[in-house]
């Protein structure tokens, strides 16, 4: 038989434990997939986290997701300890945020613009294939020893180009006292601009050719060349990716280079900061892009 003062021990013990479990969110539903202190995480920004990546069965699906669930998770109960800490609140990040939306408000811009893109037709396909056979039909792949430079100044590229060794360009380097390494690399005509492979195919043997590379360059000299032609399937997909991968270039400095020009007339300078008069760039100029060395 229950005594008041097992019905007190009991009624205390019920207490206690809802005070451990008082904050407990509910678990989530529908399209809520998680919480964090209140703050919901949506299907829809776990989507977005995944950013297409898929497992290739169910079960490895689900991993992916989690992982992804649980880096929005991390995330968030970093930035909720970082505002804590007031850190939301100091000039240099209110700084960093305004770049980050300006970065991101411009990225979404971009993805509307290439959803709007007309779709690359077949015969367009057939005849980039047919055009660019260093590319496909007689694929080559370049052996290339090169100098990786880190960091350069444009001054000192210049002082490159009419040079026609690689000795003559390292010893330049070592003159200006800017550090570099020798490598060999690969240039696959399947996995760079076509337009830049025919260049490289047409180099003379052992000239130098500088590719930009961020803050720096490299420099390269074909070793060797091999051909593995590409043809069929296989060379139409690839040549539909470059097609779209140029005109989806093309397409965005056309119209963000119209829209520069434009807003031109808005923009009021201090006089410290006050830019050179220079030429208003083409707004449809988009070079070839160089090829890369891997």
């Amino acid at each position: 038989m229950m005594t008041r003062a097992h019905w007190g021990a009991v009624a205390g013990l019920a207490l206690a434990l809802g005070a451990c479990n008082k904050g407990k969110p509910a678990a989530p539903t529908g399209q809520v997939v998680a919480t964090v202190d209140g703050q919901e995480i949506t299907a829809t920004e776990l989507r977005a986290e995944l950013g297409g990546a898929r497992g290739a069965t169910p079960e490895a699906q689900k991993q992916v997701e989690q992982a992804a669930l649980q880096a929005i998770v991390n995330r968030k109960l970093l930035v909720a300890a970082a505002r804590a800490d007031g850190i939301d609140k100091t000039p240099d990040f209110a700084v960093q945020r305004q770049k980050a939306e300006d970065l991101a408000m411009i990225g979404a811009f971009q993805q509307k613009l290439l959803a709007q893109r007309p779709k690359i037709a077949d015969d367009q396909v057939d005849r980039f294939v047919a055009e660019h056979p260093d590319s496909f039909a007689q694929r080559k792949i370049f052996a290339v020893d090169q100098l990786v430079v880190p960091q350069i100044q444009p001054a000192v590229v210049k002082q490159m180009e009419p040079l026609h060794s690689l000795a003559e360009i390292a010893a330049l380097l070592d003159r200006n006292g800017v550090q570099y390494v020798r490598s060999r690399g690969s240039i696959d005509g399947l996995a760079v601009d076509p337009d830049a492979v025919k260049r490289v195919a047409q180099q003379a043997a052992g000239e130098p050719f500088i590719v930009p590379a961020g803050t720096g360059v490299t420099v390269n000299v074909v070793t060797d060349t091999r051909t593995e032609p590409v043809t069929g399937d296989a060379a139409r997909a690839s040549a539909g990716r470059a097609l779209n991968g140029r005109q989806s270039g093309e397409l965005v400095n056309r119209r963000f280079g119209e829209l520069i020009q434009a807003g031109q007339a808005k923009v009021s300078y201090n006089a410290a900061y006050q830019p050179p008069a220079r030429s208003a760039p083409r707004p449809g100029a988009n070079p070839a892009a160089a090829p890369g060395a891997n």
